[in-house]
């Protein structure tokens, strides 16, 4: 249950933009909730800053 809430939770976040509110998963708290959209908001703003570099080399030099 765990594993599945986690992979529904992150499909969510990355395809749909929504964060759940309310922890369901037996031991999950609403800190541990809100540390793991913590960690994902990091990943999304390093992902946005690699989406920014060119995606070659070639047509980094050429500017």
């Amino acid at each position: 249950m765990i594993s599945l809430q986690g992979n529904v939770d992150w499909y969510r976040f990355w395809l749909k933009g929504e964060r759940r509110q309310v922890p369901v998963v037996p031991g999950e708290t609403a800190d541990s909730l809100q540390d793991q959209y913590r960690r994902w908001d990091q990943m999304a703003v390093m992902k946005a800053a690699v989406d920014e570099q060119p995606r070659c080399v070639r047509t980094a030099l050429a500017q």
